[in-house]
């Protein structure tokens, strides 16, 4: 009987020590995990070094602080330790995914991929390795590997967030904003709270439409009017089309026209505009216009030069333009060009117009402008291209409240020499969608 209690105290004294050894153990765990939420990886990683030493066989504490080298940038530590556990568990894909990541860190992306795609193809329901592989091609700006990556990831798993959200994020940065849209929609429906759908949501807006007018008080007869609407369409980086409809009454006549404009990039640094418009009445506006510029982008410098053709009833008349732009530190902006007109009665006209821009892409647009000589800027009748001299001031505001609905407004003065005065004021509502 006495030697039963005395082996029953010696297995109680025995369990009581490895009791108390395991809550030491896992109180030092928890505080590690702790120090690591917290962002406090300096701590993290000590206490982590003390549990890895105290207990080799912790296999998850070791790949958190594989993990925790690699957050800051101890790259060669990190790749250490993870070989040393490949030793041990060479098939452990979690290793193998957090080595591959240290190696993207340290931008050895050659390496990165190798182990990526070993994961991909011994265990291909392995998502975190695709999206791992996607990046380093995204990171690298090698789109359509990374998109290919991630469709099959996708095929996988439909409904995955971060597929979704580095897919919407690739096709915007390529450029390809038709694309993006569609894939952030299919984010934000299933994610409606989703903090990169909510911010690509308010960036990916295909489609404008703005409904404005304009009314001139001339000094020495009636006032003039305008009203129209434009459709803007930008599916794409290096593309936008508008079409825009408008009605002029001028001298109690009406005249009506509508214009198409495209814009273009032809290479990084080549952009061209085009536009082709109709006269439907051809009481006062040309029955034809036709515009074509190109802009080549030297360093902060962007040149200009382009040709207008207009055809009005009594005659055409040919605009060569010349321009240049600068762009300042904190998105402001010159702009110069110089307009030179010839009708087919030899008549000629110089047109000097100066401007400077603020912006803000997402808020806001703001001109101020100088011109002198024809107003051919303007071009809605003969008489504003060769038979006035004026001088004006300009002013434009764009300004967008939200990322649906915007505001337009200018203004203008010109005095025509030994003729009148001309307030121009312009409004408009912008909605996008």
């Amino acid at each position: 009987m006495l030697r039963l209690l005395i082996i029953y105290f010696a297995l109680q004294i025995s369990m009581g020590v490895s009791i108390t050894e395991l809550s030491a153990q896992e109180n030092l765990i928890q505080t590690a995990q702790k120090y690591l939420e917290e962002q406090n990886y300096k701590k993290a990683i000590e206490l982590f070094e003390k549990i890895v030493a105290d207990s080799p066989s912790d296999i998850e504490s070791s790949k958190k602080l594989g993990r925790l080298y690699g957050i800051v940038e101890e790259y060669d530590r990190a790749i250490l330790l993870f070989s040393r556990l490949l030793k041990q568990f060479p098939n452990d894909y979690d290793i193998l995914l957090l080595t591959a990541q240290v190696y993207s860190w340290k931008n050895d992306y050659t390496q990165a991929e190798t182990y990526y795609k070993r994961i991909i193809s011994e265990s291909p329901d392995y998502l975190d390795a695709y999206i791992g592989l996607a990046r380093i091609y995204y990171w690298q700006e090698i789109y359509s590997p990374a998109l290919n990556v991630l469709n099959k990831a996708l095929d996988k798993n439909p409904s995955n967030p971060e597929i979704l959200s580095l897919i919407v994020r690739i096709y915007y940065d390529s450029g390809n904003y038709k694309k993006a849209h569609y894939y952030n929609d299919r984010l934000t429906n299933l994610y409606p709270d989703s903090e990169e759908g909510l911010y690509f949501k308010n960036l990916l807006k295909l489609y404008s439409i703005e409904l404005g007018g304009g009314y001139d008080r001339i000094s020495t007869m009636d006032d003039w009017k305008e009203g129209r609407i434009s459709f803007l369409y930008k599916p794409h980086k290096k593309f936008t089309g508008i079409i825009q409809a408008s009605s002029f009454n001028r001298f109690e006549k009406n005249d009506h026209q509508v214009v198409l404009n495209i814009y273009a990039t032809l290479s990084d640094r080549l952009n061209i505009q085009g536009l082709f418009g109709v006269g439907l009445e051809n009481n006062f506006l040309p029955k034809q216009r036709m515009n074509l510029e190109l802009s080549y982008l030297f360093g902060k410098t962007v040149g200009l030069v382009g040709g207008h053709y207009l055809n009005f009833p009594a005659g055409s008349i040919k605009i060569y333009i010349l321009g240049l732009e600068y762009y300042f530190p904190g998105n402001i902006f010159s702009e110069y060009k110089y307009y030179n007109s010839r009708g087919e009665n030899n008549n000629s006209n110089e047109t000097h117009l100066i401007r400077l821009h603020f912006l803000n892409e997402k808020r806001y647009h703001f001109s101020l402008g100088y011109v002198t000589g024809g107003e051919v800027f303007r071009a809605e009748s003969e008489e504003e291209i060769f038979e006035i001299k004026s001088t004006s001031l300009l002013t434009n505001f764009v300004y967008f409240f939200n990322a649906l609905i915007g505001i337009r407004t200018s203004f203008s003065y010109t005095d025509r020499k030994d003729s009148y005065h001309r307030f121009t004021y312009n409004t408009g509502l912008i909605i996008s969608f």
